[in-house]
């Protein structure tokens, strides 16, 4: 049954020296994007992973101090403009799915970013993602910038999605 739950997660700065933790998770995730779209690229290889220029990574944390996945963020020149943060990648490990984390990991980075909007690129194929950013997202007041007269970006394998403090 769902209702209100009280999850705990906080986002934990991505350290140098937790690099080998953070690429081993990030095997796990493009080994699920790749079940999705065998050719499709992640936003960033995992050599580049250890180049911190223009982005800050974040480990999501449970409230048993567990990782349960990471948040690859951009800023201008690596977003779109300077008025947005860039999801480059945003993974939960499958155990920790649907019990509220991602939504509670979302909401700490609102707080963090408040005044930025907010965008990245989805799979097109990955519906769960695309719902999951338009009920999260809207449920903190953000409106995809196309319902409001932006324009829509699309590649071969992905969407770019711009959600604007409505």
């Amino acid at each position: 049954k769902r209702g209100v739950y009280f999850v705990m997660c906080r986002l934990s700065a991505v350290k140098k020296e937790d690099y080998p933790q953070l690429r081993a998770l990030y095997r796990m995730y493009v080994r699920e994007i790749r079940r999705l779209e065998e050719h499709v690229k992640p936003h960033e290889t995992e050599s580049e992973l250890e180049s911190m220029d223009g982005r800050t990574d974040y480990f999501i944390v449970n409230d048993s101090n567990q990782i349960i996945g990471f948040i690859l963020l951009g800023f201008y020149p690596n977003s779109f403009s300077r008025h947005d943060i860039f999801i480059g990648e945003f993974y939960i490990c499958p155990e920790y799915r649907r019990h509220g984390y991602g939504t509670d990991a979302v909401k700490e980075l609102i707080k963090m970013y408040s005044e930025f909007d907010i965008s990245m690129f989805v799979l097109k194929k990955n519906l769960g993602a695309k719902l999951f950013w338009n009920y999260v997202l809207s449920k903190y007041g953000y409106v995809e910038r196309t319902r409001v007269g932006g324009i829509k970006a699309r590649t071969k394998n992905c969407e770019w999605f711009y959600w604007v403090k409505a």
